[in-house]
């Protein structure tokens, strides 16, 4: 035989049934234990998804201050190459500009030494035909006609005129230095010793002569 149940009460009903359905004073204690009861039900539904998303928002804020930080990382040692870069090409910026400021005033040099030295050529250049001048006029005094009743050039004049003409072009050579003067001798060996011996007192009076110079 089967045994019959009751149907179960809803809490609805129990509250009908404590409430208004029945002629005697309803139990506040259990009302207040009823209460409470889906009180904590209600709180405990609440809590689960409060306390996941706390956890998952707590690990996002982990992941995001973690990416941040390598971010800065990288982006620090990025800029540090950076300056380090830019500190190498300054250094090699001055480096080059001194040496643009060394070959400009190189180049500055040579131009000057270009210049005097094309001086130098254009000063001998008029010089030898100053000389080239005197031998032509010498030439032709030489060939001349001469005028009737003067005595005809020997050798030796044709000599002399020869010797005036390498005197000459020795003399373009000679040094000048103040306060020797040209002796008035016919003798070209006595000229010689004589400038000779004028020149070495000159240097003996500036540079101290050895024993070996003065022989």
């Amino acid at each position: 035989m089967s045994v019959q149940r009751s149907p179960t009460t809803k809490s609805s009903d129990k509250m009908n049934i404590i409430s208004g359905n029945s002629n005697s004073q309803p139990d506040l204690s259990i009302i207040a234990a009823t209460e409470h009861e889906y009180k904590n039900v209600s709180q405990r539904k609440r809590k689960a998804p409060e306390d996941d998303f706390s956890v998952q928002f707590n690990e996002f804020k982990k992941e995001i201050i973690g990416v941040l930080k390598e971010f800065g990382k990288s982006q620090t040692e990025n800029i540090n190459s950076i300056k380090t870069d830019i500190k190498s090409i300054n250094e090699q910026l001055i480096d080059m500009k001194t040496k643009t400021d060394l070959l400009l005033i190189e180049h500055n040099t040579f131009k000057s030494e270009i210049r005097k030295l094309t001086n130098t050529v254009t000063y001998n250049e008029e010089k030898i035909k100053c000389i080239e001048n005197d031998v032509h006029s010498l030439q032709s005094t030489v060939h001349a006609p001469l005028p009737s009743g003067s005595p005809k050039p020997t050798a030796n004049s044709y000599a002399d005129i020869m010797t005036e003409v390498q005197e000459r072009l020795e003399r373009a050579k000679n040094i000048i230095i103040a306060g020797i003067f040209e002796p008035h001798s016919e003798n070209m060996e006595e000229k010689r010793e004589n400038d000779r011996c004028e020149v070495m007192k000159v240097l003996s009076g500036i540079y101290p002569l050895t024993p070996n110079q003065k022989k």
